[in-house]
């Protein structure tokens, strides 16, 4: 099969102009077009010890079915300086698929990838596993070390039984059939000294609704030796952690004790954990001891406690303070039905106390979310260098039609803010979707998302860019780097147009295309929503200022 992958830009700029640099330090973005039979897609991006970043991707292969993907594990390294692929790969397993997003680790220089391969149940696909020889019924979790040209160097496989049967006379599989068979989840992993410790799931299908079977935890050295593994069984109602959706990952950590295991659920994932609670809407924290043993659950919820659905989407990350952040997604209570969600950021105690809940220490909340694209699969990182947060999300709006901006806030432990950024990939009418924020050892950030043209809708991108620390610092630092202060949605719009910032002490004005004044206010509010019903069709300039400074300038088509 062909792929069309295209290098886009790779923008490394040294040009100094007043002491300041004049682009984002870096970005690479792979083009290619939705019809492709083949997409290299990025995903999460990390540091390594030698300076180079390794990108956490997936290849993507068209199936037989409609426009879905089997995905194959991948890997690519980028060169630090200058943003440039160096190299990457990807690993096809004949008659399997993955279902989630490998990881990558370091151990000693050397690159591993954990990954997870299922039986591909496609009957229209290439890749059927009743093609090969390989018992239908097993799936692997590998680990695999990688030469420095990300070849595998050696493979260490652990078999899992699974419940591959193939439900034909469910609508459902007729369609996904992938979806509606048993399958292999790696939900988190992280390093351990000398181990890898993880959580995943065995799911299987139950006539209309999909169930995770059994939930397990694994310690797991370098030679790929599962050395220390329990499992528990899971309830099997639509309030499970089977509700979750596809590609999450980041719901483990590490505390003092041993691990806490992050349930977006409304009931307890283990049987018999934390069954009755006084909470609407909550998750759970497992507590687990070293060895995996469960030995506390405790609810969490929504800062307010009165929102209609559970969390959705979260990842989680520990603070140098004993405290977990959690970002995460849900629908507001009064708007679910129209498909308007939010997103937030909160921290929460979740020490050995005796309470039954977590203590809820921060949060800050953001309104006009559109659920029609996930939240990132990594929305939070703490920088090593001072312990501020990068807490990134897509601001979307309601319409597919409309453009989107990926927000990024650089926050104060205790999420105050410093400042708060745009960006997009600068294509005119572009809608963008942030996957993950990595905090980079120099203080600034890296964002990996996926973008596509909304005029050209089969030509999309792939990306990875690097901002450094002065981005965050202030307006002209921020403009400097590619980013933006203010924004205006939806464009186009009919009759409202909101302009977005965090800018204090600003005034917003717009004119139509004869230069004339169509409105005018003082900035009091994150969010400046204009009535525009009475206002003619047409194309309009806004504008943000900031002591008679004209700060951010923009058009805003009326239709």
């Amino acid at each position: 099969m062909k792929c069309i992958i295209k290098l886009l830009a790779v923008i490394v700029l040294a040009l100094v102009f007043g002491g300041k640099a004049v682009a984002q330090e870096w970005e690479i973005a792979h083009e290619y077009a939705y019809s492709d039979t083949c997409i290299f897609n990025y995903y999460e991006a990390k540091e390594m010890a030698n300076g180079n970043i390794a990108v956490e991707s997936y290849m993507a292969y068209k199936s037989g079915v409609g426009d879905f993907y089997s995905l194959q594990p991948a890997v690519a390294v980028i060169e630090p300086e200058n943003g440039r692929r160096s190299i990457h790969q990807s690993y096809f397993k004949p008659g399997y698929y993955t279902s989630n997003i490998p990881y990558v680790f370091e151990k000693d220089g050397t690159l591993y990838l954990l990954a997870t391969y299922t039986p591909d149940h496609d009957f229209t696909y290439f890749n059927y596993f009743k093609n090969y020889e390989e018992q239908s019924d097993k799936a692997y979790l590998g680990l695999y070390r990688l030469d420095d040209h990300l070849d595998i160097a050696e493979s260490y496989e652990t078999t899992i039984a699974i419940d591959t049967f193939e439900l034909r006379n469910n609508g459902n599989w007729q369609s996904l059939p992938n979806d509606y068979s048993g399958s292999l989840f790696l939900f988190s992993a992280l390093q351990e000294d000398d181990a890898i410790v993880g959580a995943y799931v065995k799911r299987r299908s139950l006539g209309h609704d999909l169930v995770h079977d059994s939930l397990f935890f694994f310690r797991m050295n370098y030679q790929g030796d599962i050395i220390h593994q329990v499992s528990y069984p899971m309830k099997s109602d639509n309030t499970s952690l089977s509700r979750t959706f596809f590609l999450r990952r980041h719901h483990l950590v590490k505390n003092g004790s041993g691990f806490i295991f992050y349930d977006l659920s409304n009931n307890s994932t283990i049987s018999g954990k934390a069954e009755n609670n006084d909470y609407d809407n909550e998750g759970f924290a497992l507590y687990l001891d070293h060895d995996f043993n469960c030995v506390n659950a405790k609810a969490f919820c929504h800062y307010n406690n009165h929102y209609s659905n559970r969390f959705y989407d979260m990842s989680v990350i520990r603070s140098h303070y004993g405290t977990t952040y959690i970002a995460t997604e849900f629908f507001d209570e009064n708007q679910s039905s129209s498909g308007i969600s939010s997103c937030a950021l909160y921290e929460y105690d979740d020490g050995d106390g005796k309470l039954s809940y977590l203590n809820m220490l921060n949060h800050v909340h953001r309104y006009q979310f559109n659920r029609m694209d996930f939240t990132p699969q990594k929305g939070v990182d703490i920088c090593p260098t001072d312990w501020t947060l990068y807490f990134g999300y897509t601001l979307n709006a309601v319409t597919a039609s409309s453009d989107s901006w990926m927000m990024i806030e650089h926050l104060y432990a205790h999420f105050d803010t410093i400042s708060t950024m745009y960006y997009d990939l600068k294509i005119p009418r572009c809608r963008s979707f942030m996957s993950a924020i990595t905090a980079t050892r120099d203080g600034g950030c890296m964002i990996v998302y996926n973008a596509k043209n909304l005029d050209q809708t089969d030509q999309r991108w792939s990306c990875v860019t690097k901002f450094p620390a002065e981005a965050f610092v202030g307006i002209d630092e921020a403009h400097d780097n590619g980013l933006k202060v203010a924004i205006a949605y939806p464009n186009p719009g009919k009759d409202v147009l909101n302009i977005r910032t965090g800018l204090k002490n600003a005034r917003v004005e717009v004119y139509d295309m004869n230069g004339r004044m169509a409105y005018r206010q003082e900035i009091t509010e994150n969010v400046t929503a204009i009535n525009t019903t009475d206002w003619a069709e047409g194309v309009y300039v806004w504008k943000v200022i900031v002591d008679g400074k004209e700060t951010e300038v923009g058009k805003w088509i009326k239709e």
